[in-house]
Parts: C-alpha cells; structure tokens; sequence
C-alpha cells in the first residue's frame, strides 16, 4: 500500500518536472529563433574559474553580479545586455553549455 502511493506521488512529479523541461526548451527556442532573426550578435567570454569574467560583466553592462575571491562565485546564469549599437547580448554562466540558449547558437 505505502509503496504504490510513493509510486503515484513519484509518476506525478515525474510528469510534472518533464512539463516543465518541455515549457523551457520550447521558451528557449522562442528566444533563440527571435535573437537569430533580430540578428542580435552574441559573443562568449570564456576563462578559468575565478578569473574576472563576471566582473567584466559588471563593468560592460553596469550589472550587479555577485564577484568574490572565492571558487565558483557564480552559480546561476546571467544574461544582460550591454548597450552597443547593435545590442550586444551576454551570458554568464557556469561550466560548459551545449547549445545555451544564451548563446544564440
């Protein structure tokens, strides 16, 4: 009896975590498909851990994301646009991401 109700409540957050991951690659296609048609360049800033990226974030899109002398300050993604002529878009993110819809790509 206890085990086919954990089996229930499992399936139905199984069900429920798979919508949300349809809803936010379908979201992320949208904003791919329009950055790409808006022709909005997309440039990576890529370097080791700790090694000033989101403070050149900072500085280049007057952000305010978080910069410590520590391993791994930044833990969640950041978009933010800087301002160009041509509205430059930058992502902030941690490790690698295979077509991140950040990137544009």
């Amino acid at each position: 009896m206890r085990l086919e109700i954990r089996r229930r409540h499992l399936r139905r957050r199984m069900r429920t975590l798979r919508e949300q991951v349809r809803r936010t690659a379908r979201r992320r296609e949208v904003t791919r498909r329009r950055r790409t048609r808006d022709h909005i360049p997309s440039v990576a800033v890529t370097g080791y851990t700790n090694a000033g990226k989101s403070a050149l974030l900072n500085r280049l899109a007057g952000a305010d994301a978080e910069v410590a002398d520590v391993l791994f300050a930044t833990l969640d993604p950041l978009v933010r646009q800087v301002r160009t002529l041509d509205g430059l878009t930058h992502s902030d993110a941690l490790g690698e991401e295979s077509r991140a819809a950040t990137c544009g790509r």
